[in-house]
């Protein structure tokens, strides 16, 4: 199972609280057997061809609402990367019925132990005029992760499979918008200059793509990448599957951030060029996790990494499962620099859908840290504007702008209110 978290940018998981009242049934053998056959997702409408629906893009993760064996409306990303679906966390007052339970143990990246969850069978699904039956679920059981804490806004679970292996999905990145397409009455454009078709190759319900990457030392070097739309980072390498690999110049030793199996280490560093067919991406930043950390989460499928929606948002995109093909078209995001953060501030949202919001990490030696901010320091503004007034998005937009940027940032630190000057410095 695939699941990365780079630190602010990537997914963690969070069950908040034994909330969910999960049903054991004990299923028979022909019950269970009927609903893993029986699998199916369509539009409500039998005379619909297609259904548009708009999108949250949250730190690059594609969030929309769904119902659950008709639950309240709940907030998914959507996800390429794994194969069964996560029900992360609820909230108390939130309750939802689930079937079929068994207990299981999931093991992903981080070097620490399995997690414990439930994974349950025979559920419904309702997204906005597309209905499922026998849809599975994964309810993680432990409260390790903090998504919704570490986007700022409540999230419930992650939706993955399914959705993409039942219709054509076109992802407009730009207008956030997705569009599912009847596989049997989609028609491709002709392919020009700014729109191409690759192969997409399937394995064990995954989608993999091939790509090159251009090393320091001018190596041009094809990999095997998962295409991943539920990472918000840009890619991610096994730099041991990479012959004669040395890491690039100034490359950083970093926390990358968290997975199912704990924390995960590695570098930061940049790629000169990355090439999907003829598109050209520059200084791409490319994390590059340490042996430990992926121990569990590779080998399976022989790829050499992920790579994810800080590439993927610069193109609109048609996943389709059913033809095995990707398309990809430029659009206006597509020259944007490749930043990350120059503060070494890293937030959480104690309350999400609140904008409150306090240091959680300081990267050592950075210039967050220099300016004497600390840890569990309350933000309460940011170039004299109220953080109350500003997402987790905007603050992080905000510390990846440009480097020798100075920002004024007051923070409540013990009921004392304190004036800092932090000046973003490029880390890699």
């Amino acid at each position: 199972m695939h699941l990365f978290i780079f630190s602010r940018l990537l997914m963690v998981l969070l069950f908040a609280g034994l909330f969910l009242p999960v049903r054991y049934s004990c299923a028979q053998e022909s019950e269970l057997k009927q609903v893993e056959q029986s699998k199916e997702l369509s539009f409500i409408d039998p005379r619909q061809h297609r259904l548009k629906l708009p999108f949250k893009l949250i730190n690059n993760l594609i969030v929309i609402p769904i119902q659950i064996n008709n639950s309240d409306t709940l907030n998914f990303i959507l996800d390429t990367g794994l194969n069964t679906s996560i029900i992360c966390e609820l909230s108390t007052g939130e309750s939802l019925n689930l079937n079929y339970a068994r207990e299981i143990q999931l093991q992903g990246l981080g070097a620490g132990q399995s997690l414990e969850a439930i994974h349950t069978y025979g559920n419904q699904i309702n997204v906005s005029g597309i209905k499922g039956i026998n849809q599975d679920y994964f309810v993680l059981l432990n409260n390790i992760f903090h998504l919704s804490n570490k986007l700022g806004y409540k999230i419930h679970g992650i939706l993955t499979f399914n959705v993409f292996n039942a219709f054509i999905v076109e992802i407009n990145y730009e207008d956030e918008e997705i569009i599912f397409h009847d596989p049997g009455h989609f028609r491709y454009r002709k392919n020009t200059r700014n729109y191409i078709t690759l192969p997409l190759i399937i394995h064990e319900t995954k989608p993999y793509i091939h790509l090159k990457i251009q090393l320091n030392d001018g190596r041009l070097i094809p990999i095997k990448v998962l295409f991943d739309t539920g990472a918000s980072n840009s890619l991610w390498m096994d730099f041991n599957s990479i012959p004669d690999f040395t890491m690039p110049d100034g490359a950083q030793p970093s926390f990358l951030g968290s997975g199912l199996s704990g924390e995960v280490f590695g570098h930061l560093a940049r790629f000169d060029k990355v090439y999907l067919d003829h598109f050209e991406l520059e200084d791409v930043v490319v994390s590059l996790p340490d042996s430990n950390s992926i121990i569990h989460a590779i080998g399976m499928d022989n790829r050499n990494g992920s790579v994810g929606a800080e590439i993927l948002r610069r193109f609109n995109i048609i996943i389709d499962y059913p033809n095995e093909l990707i398309t990809l078209s430029k659009n206006s995001k597509f020259s944007d620099p490749f930043s990350h953060n120059m503060t070494g501030i890293e937030l959480i949202a104690p309350y999400p859908g609140m904008n409150y919001y306090t240091v959680s990490q300081l990267r050592e030696n950075s210039p967050g840290e220099k300016s004497g901010i600390k840890i569990n320091d309350e933000i309460i503004s940011i170039n004299h504007q109220d953080a109350t007034d500003l997402t987790l998005n905007e603050i992080y937009k905000l510390f990846q702008s440009k480097e020798g940027k100075k920002l004024k940032i007051v923070v409540n630190r013990d009921g004392e209110r304190i004036r800092l000057i932090v000046e973003l410095e490029r880390f890699i």
